[in-house]
């Protein structure tokens, strides 16, 4: 479909759709059974075989690291061209069943939703950059790549500088998908537009609603931002940057940045645990802020002076792991100090003042034997 992005830890996922004909084999009668079938043809060296609910994954391994993946979904085809999709990964499994399903058709709906070339290239070039997003900001799986695919299907809009379809606008095009998003996450529902329009989103819990919905909030923002005559390309990139990892591309700049990404230090787990990350500022009433920021944009920063106690909330969660804390200044001031995205040992709680001005942003990982296994983001705007 041309939507696939080069996975941040290397683990290349692929799709494989095998279709069984109901004339083959006296097992099509039951999912799990066609489904062991297949597992154990698969089994050999260097790799690993595992059943899941929706199908038969085979992990491939070279010099003991995971290279890459393969999921084969299994279907079975009955007389009249019906498919049906092999769920379930054990004979006594409450969700074990044969389910209707319509894979061609769904590629098919999704490769021909644009049918003029622009379109459709900055059609796929928005679902990957979204896809590039969860993998590096989501740390659970409840919102899948196939949820992103099908909800640009059905309302993303080209966007184009003027009528010159030669000049894509991709940051307004996000913006606008992301707006329609927003509604998706906020109701948790989404349907594959194909047998069995099963809801994508049914998975996502409303406590995962909410942070997903606030961290895509604040990319729109920064998108939103980056169109801003006073916003230079350079300041614009490095935003994004925090957004999509430390691959995004920065125009140089006369200062050497000092910064430095958590990849570099340590390996980063596939599956990140949830890292609940609280800031306190000193003399800051919340709540009067919060009620006034709304007629005076200048107080939705964070006045200097203050000093600022940033805190792992769900610290029990992680006894054992050290706690390693990353700074991002971004402004004039702090790149002439060259104090900017270090990244330091601590403890789950950290310090920091409100010195510099600017959009700055505070990360925290947990480090468990070389391994971070969490990460979270705050924003610090000053």
């Amino acid at each position: 479909m041309g939507t696939g992005v080069k996975p941040i830890d290397g683990d290349f996922d692929i799709d494989v759709g095998l279709i069984f004909k109901e004339s083959d084999a006296e097992t099509l009668d039951c999912p799990f059974q066609l489904k062991n079938k297949v597992h154990q043809a698969l089994i050999h060296t260097n790799r690993t075989v595992r059943i899941k609910r929706p199908c038969v994954t085979v992990q491939y391994v070279a010099d003991g690291e995971d290279k890459y993946h393969v999921d084969f979904a299994i279907y079975k085809e009955n007389q009249f061209g019906e498919l049906f999709f092999a769920r379930g990964k054990s004979l006594d499994d409450k969700e074990l069943n044969w389910e209707s399903a319509s894979p061609k058709k769904l590629v098919n709906l999704i490769k021909e939703r644009f049918s003029e070339e622009q379109e459709r290239k900055q059609y796929r070039r928005c679902i990957r950059a979204l896809k590039r997003w969860k993998s590096y900001k989501l740390n659970h799986k409840n919102l899948p790549s196939i949820a992103i695919t099908v909800a640009a299907y059905q309302y993303f809009k080209p966007k184009f500088y003027g009528d010159n379809k030669d000049l894509p606008n991709d940051v307004e095009a996000l913006i606008t998908f992301l707006d329609n998003l927003d509604n998706c996450l906020r109701d948790k529902y989404l349907a594959l537009p194909t047998k069995p329009n099963s809801n994508l989103l049914e998975n996502l819990t409303d406590k995962q609603s909410q942070e997903l919905r606030a961290k895509l909030r604040k990319l729109r923002d920064d998108l939103d931002d980056s169109q801003d005559e006073k916003s230079s390309p350079r300041d614009a990139c490095k935003k994004m940057k925090k957004h999509f990892g430390q691959d995004f591309p920065v125009p140089e700049g006369t200062n050497l940045s000092t910064e430095q990404f958590i990849e570099e230090i340590f390996v980063l787990s596939k599956e990140l645990r949830p890292l609940s990350l609280s800031m306190e500022i000193s003399n800051y009433d919340f709540l009067i802020y919060s009620v006034l920021s709304r007629f005076d944009r200048c107080l939705k920063l964070i006045p200097k002076g203050r000093t600022l106690t940033f805190k792992v909330e769900n610290a029990q969660d992680f006894i054992g792991c050290d706690f390693y804390w990353k700074v991002m200044n971004i402004g004039e001031e702090a790149e002439k100090r060259g104090i900017r995205g270090q990244i330091v040992k601590g403890h789950y709680i950290h310090t920091e003042h409100s010195d510099f001005s600017g959009e700055h942003y505070v990360e925290c990982y947990a480090i468990e034997d070389g391994v971070c296994i969490a990460r979270e983001t705050i924003e610090v705007p000053i």
